[in-house]
């Protein structure tokens, strides 16, 4: 039920205002941190997609992404550039990794921020880079949250806008 009240709020935004929505399925997040296999987050992630679906989100407006099967091209460009940006003092300090951490956490964040950027996705947005994302989530996605706290730096080194969350509890 907590996730379901943000999805409901992003389904009347889409509603009201028309506007396209990016989900992103972070299956290789839970093979980090809840060390799960591979195909089972993968099967995971498309039974959440599902219930996902099942909210009656626009369709001609709506893509849904799983990040071991669409990581690569424009998105991997802007982990690249998201990852230049940001130093392992600063990920550390932000997420309190130690060095008993596997590099795949330190990494990770590049990867769920890379989705604020119109520019990972050339495809839907046709190569205009400067529309405003905003992203609302449930208030236990901490790694969302924090990922975005790295944004700032990088929208100002690329001319990006800043993304915004709205957070719900």
């Amino acid at each position: 039920m907590g996730h379901f009240i943000p999805f409901m709020f992003t389904k009347y935004l889409q509603d009201a205002f028309k506007v396209p929505l990016v989900i992103q399925l972070t299956d290789d997040e839970e093979c980090m941190w809840k060390n799960f296999s591979v195909e089972e987050c993968k099967r995971l992630a498309r039974e959440n997609a599902k219930d996902i679906i099942a909210c009656g989100f626009d369709i001609s407006k709506t893509f849904i992404f799983q990040d071991f099967n669409y990581v690569g091209g424009a998105f991997y460009e802007n982990m690249v550039r998201i990852s230049k940006c940001v130093t392992y003092n600063k990920v550390v300090g932000i997420f309190g990794f130690s060095g008993e951490d596997h590099i795949g956490k330190i990494s990770f964040p590049s990867v769920q921020a890379a989705p604020s950027f119109t520019s990972s996705f050339a495809h839907l947005f046709h190569g205009n880079n400067n529309i405003r994302c905003l992203i609302p989530c449930a208030i236990d996605l901490l790694s969302i949250l924090l990922s975005y706290h790295m944004c700032p730096d990088i929208c100002q080194l690329y001319n990006f806008y800043i993304c915004r969350i709205l957070t719900f509890r």
